[in-house]
């Protein structure tokens, strides 16, 4: 291991002292997009209605029976709101966020590095893929090992734009039993 890394984390900001990282919260989503879970189980018109109601205390009962059948509970696009969230955390003594978003769930590395400057918190970026059949651009199951491999090995090394991812996850698999993808 590089002399230079060791005892060091990969924040979106760029690296920091493992000591700095203090209470982290290790699995989250900030900013997310399932959209491409979305399932109507039923057709009806009442099921269509509400599945395009955004999220609120009106909608709330039925979205917790049917949470992939509606779009709004699928997205956390929001950036301020978010960062506004995240300001709960750090005022409750919170100092480092593990944002397990990577390819698949709609990764934003620039807005990660916004929330981090707007917030003061520490944002460790995931990288790697979802599952076959989320948004991963080209598909998955298309892709060579070493293809998969490569496109991590960058994310963690050179970035997006520099912005670094700081670890390897979340890595989803979304049906039993998993075959050879």
């Amino acid at each position: 291991m590089d002399k230079k890394l060791s005892g060091k984390a990969q924040t979106v900001l760029g690296l920091i002292d493992g000591g700095e990282l203090g209470f982290t919260l290790p699995h989250e989503h900030l900013l997310v997009d399932l959209s491409v879970r979305f399932k109507l189980l039923d057709e009806s018109m009442s099921i269509r209605v509400m599945s395009q109601k955004p999220v609120c205390l009106e909608t709330l009962g039925w979205v917790r029976f049917h949470a992939f059948e509606n779009i709004d509970n699928l997205r956390l696009d929001d950036e301020e709101m978010m960062i506004k969230e995240a300001l709960l955390y750090k005022r409750a003594g919170g100092q480092t966020i593990v944002d397990m978003t990577n390819q698949g769930l709609a990764c934003d590395p620039h807005a990660l590095a916004r929330i981090s400057r707007a917030t003061g918190l520490n944002i460790i970026m995931g990288s790697g893929y979802y599952t076959v059949d989320s948004s991963c651009g080209p598909k998955l199951k298309d892709r060579t090992e070493r293809e998969i491999v490569d496109n991590i090995v960058t994310d963690i090394m050179v970035g997006t734009d520099g912005i670094c991812a700081g670890m390897i996850g979340e890595i989803g698999a979304d049906s039993w039993p998993l075959d050879n993808d």
